[in-house]
């Protein structure tokens, strides 16, 4: 109980300094609570965009959690058309103190994860893959939605491929 309270007490207390600034030899504690503006349960619309132009919409939810004491951050992810799933994700988030950077890694079930690392910059959370041929913005918007979208680099320009725009559920 004493644990719970002191626990209450000294988060937001961690994730406020570690949000003003992430530098070396950070802890992973104190880097993965700079990431506390994605926490939360949302829910809402999604577009996604085709090569060729076409567009569909689609309902996305994303249940976001620290994890092991603060040392994770967890999203389960899932998208609904007319109430069929089509997909779903549970994304591990990690500070590697050496590399001083974030690993973000996306799991389906059905084929190897591919992860991207990440940075945060300005309370955006920034992800691209190795060959920086595709990469993610995580953001909070101005009226406190959450904004994530996805860019492909294809003949020299990015192309946005999905973006979602949440809202917080209770």
């Amino acid at each position: 109980m004493y644990l719970r309270l002191f626990l209450s007490l000294w988060m937001p207390l961690v994730a406020v300094s570690a949000a003003a600034q992430i530098s070396k030899g950070t802890s992973k504690e104190t880097a993965i609570y700079a990431l506390d503006f994605l926490a939360g349960n949302w829910a809402g619309p999604g577009i996604s965009y085709a090569a060729d132009g076409t567009t569909s919409v689609y309902h996305d939810t994303e249940y976001v959690r620290f994890d092991l004491e603060g040392r994770l951050l967890l999203i389960n992810a899932r998208g609904d058309v007319d109430g069929e799933t089509t997909y779903a994700l549970h994304t591990v988030i990690w500070y590697d103190s050496e590399a001083e950077h974030y690993w973000y890694t996306p799991y389906t079930g059905q084929r190897r994860p591919r992860r991207l690392a990440c940075r945060l910059e300005d309370q955006k959370f920034l992800c691209a893959n190795e060959a920086k041929t595709f990469r993610l913005t995580f953001q909070r918007l101005e009226d406190g939605r959450w904004n994530e979208f996805g860019e492909r680099l294809e003949d020299g320009h990015w192309r946005k491929t999905f973006e979602t725009r949440l809202s917080l559920v209770e």
